[in-house]
Parts: structure tokens; sequence; C-alpha cells
């Protein structure tokens, strides 16, 4: 794209886009022949960072976006079952987040947002869990830290796809971070040079 001279000026400068076409996100991905063929995204804010947990897949969000643990074991596109765990404030909901990940089959996909706040009720039961669909963190001393996994279940710790942070909402995807059900174009840098 050439922009023309003086179009840039000292300090902040807009650039809008205008596109004519929008595509479905699973087309969209079938012409970019994107080798995944899907696009998963795990979300994550505590509470002072926004306090959501979302889960996109193909850009429509399907989390249930409850304090705690929001879990998705995805299937297929079509095919998902997603829970909410509220360790925050539920003594009971560790162990039936460990229940719900345990009796899921071998290589099963899986992605976590918690949201708000995840930690207070977390129980070794859930860490165990979560740790067996590789993920490392225990957010067990972490109060209203953002946390977001895409693992597998029987999955070694630490080779899950995993952020954690106290000060910043968190990502983590699979394929193209694709959060809208819509998509345009994709861009993989833009640069503008003044004349």
């Amino acid at each position: 794209m050439h922009m023309p001279a003086g179009a840039l000026r000292p300090g902040t400068s807009s650039v809008y886009f205008d596109f004519e076409t929008l595509y479905t996100t699973p087309a969209f991905l079938t012409a970019l022949g994107d080798p995944c063929g899907f696009s998963l995204v795990a979300t994550s804010a505590g509470q002072e960072v926004g306090d959501f947990g979302r889960i996109y897949l193909n850009g429509s969000n399907v989390s249930p976006n409850a304090r705690g643990y929001n879990v998705a074991a995805i299937r297929t596109a079509d095919q998902m079952t997603v829970q909410s765990f509220d360790t925050h404030l539920d003594p009971s909901a560790s162990d039936s987040m460990a229940a719900f990940l345990k009796k899921l089959p071998p290589g099963q996909l899986i992605a976590v947002a918690a949201a708000d706040e995840a930690s207070m009720n977390l129980g070794d039961s859930a860490v165990d869990a979560l740790h067996h669909i590789g993920a490392q963190t225990d957010l067990r001393t972490k109060f209203r830290w953002s946390h977001a996994v895409i693992g597998t279940t029987d999955a070694a710790s630490n080779t899950a796809l995993e952020a954690e942070s106290e000060l910043a909402p968190v990502t983590v995807s699979l394929g193209p971070a694709i959060t809208e059900p819509e998509v345009a174009a994709a861009f993989r840098w833009i640069r503008f040079d003044a004349d």
C-alpha cells in the first residue's frame, strides 16, 4: 500500500480499512489454506483487568463466561461439551472440574479460560486435572489472576498452550486467533513509510 506524502503526521494517525466482502470463519480458513482447519482461542481476564473467560471456536464464543474456570471439550466444530466451575466460592467445584476432565477420552482437545477469580476454592484435584491436559500453572496462591489453556487429555505437564498474568488479560490460540464469526481479511504485518 502506498501512502501519499503528508498522509502521516507526527503523533497519532488513523488508518481505516473498508472491505466489500465478509466470509464466515470456516470459509475464510479454507481460503487461507490453514492446516489446522479451525480457530480455537481461549482468553482470560481476572476481575480487575477485564473479568472474562471466553472460548472462541471458529469465531463464536462458546464459553458460559462465568466466575471460576470455563472449560470446553471439543470433539468437532459442532460437537462439544462446555461447563463452568466456580472454584472461587463453591467448595465442590474443584472436584467437579477434575471429574469432568478425567472422564474425557485420551487426546480430547480442551480449552480453559478463568474469569473473575478462580483460586479461592481451587483444590489439588482440579490442579492435577489441569496438569493432565498439559498445563503447568497452579492458581491457588494467585488471587484474581488471568489463566488460559489449550491442551489435550492425558498430555504431559507443560505441553499445553498456556498463559497467565496477575496484571493483564491473556490469550492462547490454536490456528489463527479469530474472535468474530465473520472475517474480512488477514494481515501478517503492515508497514507505513512516509515519503
